[in-house]
């Protein structure tokens, strides 16, 4: 998971007067002051970035809850706010600069998938290809 916010948002002109890019880092009190785009609670993207989030910011001073990750990453490139998305999620957007990576003093935030299948089913080919591409995704597995 990473943090995300327009190019043009307070929190990456912030990181870039702190220094090159790649070592300047975000503090909470400027992560606690933004406006959050958020998932609608209930879902397991907000649930994750709850628990990953809120114990470090208390509270989302102000927010915006959205119902998609795709909207909340649109929503951020636009300059609405700052989120928190999977790497994956928002890498078109962080290739074509549209967002900007918030680099913070948070540790590193990881998410936990699961591939669940009913062990009396035979995989057709269509979920094989499937499950050897998101097992390609995952650093390490057991």
């Amino acid at each position: 998971l990473v943090i995300v916010a327009s190019p043009r948002s307070e929190l990456v002109a912030l990181m870039q007067s702190a220094g090159s890019e790649e070592n300047a880092r975000v503090p909470l009190q400027a992560l606690r002051g933004a406006l959050w785009l958020l998932r609608e609670a209930g879902s397991g993207t907000r649930e994750v970035t709850d628990q990953l989030l809120l114990p470090h910011l208390h509270a989302y001073r102000r927010s915006i809850e959205l119902g998609s990750s795709e909207a909340i990453k649109h929503a951020a490139a636009e300059g609405l706010g700052a989120a928190c998305l999977s790497r994956r999620v928002v890498a078109d957007l962080l290739a074509s600069a549209r967002l900007s990576q918030v680099n913070t003093t948070l540790p590193r935030m990881l998410r936990q998938c699961y591939l669940v299948v009913h062990r009396d089913k035979q995989p057709t080919a269509a979920l094989q290809a499937f499950m050897t591409q998101a097992l390609a995704w995952c650093p390490s597995r057991p």
